[in-house]
């Protein structure tokens, strides 16, 4: 896909109107699905992706952090929404080892950057290559905090502990890319809903996609709430 990046590098340059620029670049980033450039993620076959990017329009945050981008469907997703909804003012903050994955493939620093460069979006990212799991949060005021990781009950407890989940604004929301308690391939439950109902003990709310591989939403509940 090497030759793609100079077609479309301009795609993130903001020259069309933003909603139509949003459907074009956009489009490109299902065509480009389709065609099983980002092929190896059950989250993206399962198009759960979509999701991601309509409740990040929703929600439209400035600061948005990711832990485990992967090969960057999901952070184009995100920003191309953000950006339909508050223009040039985010930011997103990036975070991946790169190195040895539990679920799928290896993927290499550089085919991150080669799709992000891809849309252009280089300048509205700041990327850290760093082990998350012996890595304390340093962030703080999170509008909206993605964790693509291998979602196992230790490995999200341990983002807890570590203090990524207080990092999120009482206002933010949390998204984990996968709630499916079951893996392909493995017998024993991976002890999402386990994680779940102690987030619920400690003041957050969740509610599990349970379509696979699944989508986890998390907010931190604020006696203030009211629905109407």
């Amino acid at each position: 896909m090497r030759p793609c990046s100079g077609l479309f590098s301009g795609l993130f340059s903001g020259r069309l109107p933003a909603i139509p620029a949003f459907c074009w670049r956009y489009g490109i980033l299902i065509w480009l699905m389709r065609r099983n450039h980002f092929g190896h993620s059950p989250y993206t076959s399962s198009r759960l992706v979509h999701l991601l990017a309509a409740l990040t329009l929703v929600y439209a945050p400035r600061r948005i952090v990711q832990l485990g981008v992967g090969e960057g469907v999901s952070t184009i997703a995100m920003l191309l929404a953000a950006r339909l909804k508050v223009g040039n003012g985010i930011s997103l903050t990036g975070y991946d080892s790169f190195s040895h994955r539990a679920v799928g493939e290896t993927i290499p620093r550089e085919r991150f950057e080669r799709n992000i460069a891809m849309f252009g979006m280089e300048k509205l990212i700041h990327l850290i290559q760093i082990d998350l799991l012996e890595s304390p949060c340093r962030e703080e005021g999170i509008d909206l905090l993605n964790i693509d990781i291998d979602n196992s009950y230790h490995k999200l407890h341990r983002m807890y502990d570590m203090g990524w989940f207080g990092a999120v604004s009482d206002t933010g929301l949390i998204l984990v890319e996968g709630g499916y308690s079951k893996h392909t391939g493995f017998e024993e439950s991976r002890g999402i809903m386990k994680f779940c109902r102690e987030l619920q003990q400690k003041g957050f709310q969740t509610m599990t996609i349970q379509r696979y591989p699944g989508l986890v939403l998390v907010r931190k509940f604020r006696d203030c709430d009211e629905a109407y």
